[in-house]
Formats: structure tokens, sequence, C-alpha cells
């Protein structure tokens, strides 16, 4: 007697096409079946799609997708906390020639250097004796290697003046042009940076 070959069931063939449009996107699956032959026909099918998948590792493939996700984002939490810059630490100027602070009003002058070597002034100076244009001089290590530094300053009646920090750390306050007085009545320090050493 001849045997009849058995046919997958309907149900199976749009299971199967189903199954291999899925394994495309990268996420699928799969019913269990008490058919061995629908077993052996599905596992076909996946290994022509997605060779080294099989239907048991599919939910584990898909867990491990979701741990590496979840710990890229637990390792963006803690870059974030280590990218944080502390706060600067200032230090006071020590002012010479007839210099002094500009008044409680302002901020005292002072100094302080980030995490990236980038030097930052605040508060405000006035000549209050004489006429020395050098209010304070930097400390060496701080001093500019090659040539002088010039930065703008604002000074008194909205002029604006030049600081300029020599190679030896001195600082000289030049008066703006149209405004001759400006810089000993008032000048600000705020907002002022230079980087060491260029």
């Amino acid at each position: 007697m001849s045997r009849i070959k058995q046919l997958p069931s309907p149900a199976l063939v749009i299971s199967a096409i189903a199954l291999t449009l899925a394994v495309g996107g990268g996420t699928f699956a799969i019913a269990s079946s008490d058919n061995s032959q629908d077993v052996r026909i599905v596992k076909r099918v996946l290994s022509a799609r997605a060779p080294g998948l099989t239907v048991a590792h599919a939910k584990s493939a898909d867990s491990a997708s979701t741990a590496e996700h979840a710990s890229t984002a637990d390792s963006a939490t803690h870059a974030d906390s280590a990218d944080r810059i502390p706060p600067l630490s200032f230090t006071p100027i020590t002012l010479i020639n007839g210099w002094a602070a500009a008044g409680a009003s302002f901020r005292t002058p002072e100094y302080a250097v980030d995490a990236q070597g980038v030097v930052h002034f605040e508060g405000a100076i006035t000549q209050t004796t004489g006429t020395n244009p050098n209010p304070f001089d930097m400390p060496a290590a701080l001093a500019p290697t090659t040539a002088h530094i010039n930065l703008v300053v604002d000074q008194s009646g909205g002029a604006t003046g030049r600081l300029l920090i020599g190679t030896n750390g001195a600082v000289t306050v030049f008066d703006d042009p149209d405004h001759a007085g400006a810089a000993g009545q008032f000048t600000a320090l705020e907002g002022v940076t230079y980087v060491p050493g260029n």
C-alpha cells in the first residue's frame, strides 16, 4: 500500500510566512506545536533566514537586546555625572601702586583657573592714589610665555580700555583712547578670561 505524504496544514504555511517576514525585522515569536513535522519545517525556515538562530534562542536573544539597551542607558547616566565640572575656586588679587577694590557695590578682585587651564577674573578696581598703570601682577605660572596678552575691559562711563598681561606676569591697564583717566576711575574685571602660555 502506498503511503500518502502528509502536507503541512494551511495554518502552518501562514505561520511560516509570517515568521519569515518577522525574522527580517529582527523580532519574532513562535507558538508551540504538537506536530513534529510542523516544528521541523519551522526550524528549516529559521535556518534559511537567520543561520545560527533557533527557536530555543529567540526569547533569550530578545532578552539580551533589552539588557544591552539597559546597560547603555545606565552607562550614559554615569557618564553625565562624571562630566560635571567643579566650581571655580577664586584667589584674591593683591593690588599695588595705589589701586584698590572698586567698593562694596562690586565683587572683590579675584582670579581662578578652571579645569581646562583658563584664567577667569572677577570684581572691579579703581586707582585711589598715583598714576602708575600697574594695578597687580599675576603669578609667573599664569603669565604668557611668548608674547603679552591684550584683553578688552569695561571702564568708567561706558569706555572700553585694555588690560595687558606681560610675559613676566605684570598687568598694565590702558585708558580708552577717547576717555582719558577712565581706567583709574573704574576698571571692571568681570568676564575677562585668558589662557596662560599663549
